[in-house]
């Protein structure tokens, strides 16, 4: 990325030992962004904890800036879809509620599911085994019910608490 006035160049750097020294980053798995202002870490894990990136900034082959960071690793929101409606009616498509994630690192799951009074209609601790919509094998009533899961990952020490709404067309 450069910048037509000052010609702004941009390195990340990666350090393993605490910050004493960094090299070079270059594009390729499972980095992407070595030399533009936004550096991803593709599947990062335990891995990649504790280590300490930092991007030079250079104007007219000269360093005019760099910033350092540790990173802290969590699951990328973008591999976890949790949907907000789901139709039960037997033809193959959204017919059950389930929370979707393409990790790897997810190690605990913990998903409960409650009808409008607040009595619990569904709970799972699998991420394949999605609500089908019934209570004690009875279809339920179309409307919005509520959920809410507990998720832990490796590369997290604290478990991730959603609640939301779920609606359930006929």
């Amino acid at each position: 990325m450069s910048y037509t006035r000052y010609n702004l160049t941009y390195q990340w750097q990666l350090s393993t030992d605490g910050g004493n020294t960094y090299t070079n980053l270059s594009n390729g798995t499972p980095y992407t962004g070595a030399q533009t202002s936004t550096l991803s870490v593709a599947n990062a894990g335990k891995t990649f904890a504790n280590y300490f990136y930092q991007c030079v900034v250079t104007a007219c082959n000269q360093p005019v800036n760099s910033a350092a960071a540790e990173i802290l690793l969590c699951p990328n929101p973008l591999n976890l879809f949790i949907p907000n409606v789901f139709t039960p009616n037997g033809d193959g498509d959204n017919d059950y509620f389930q929370i979707y994630y393409n990790g790897t690192d997810l190690i605990y799951l913990d998903l409960r599911i409650f009808n409008r009074w607040g009595e619990k209609v569904f709970q799972t601790n699998n991420i394949t085994t999605g609500w089908d919509g019934t209570y004690k094998s009875v279809k339920q009533e179309p409307g919005v019910y509520t959920y809410e899961v507990t998720l832990l990952f490796s590369s997290q020490q604290d478990a991730i608490h959603k609640k939301g709404t779920v609606t359930l067309l006929g």
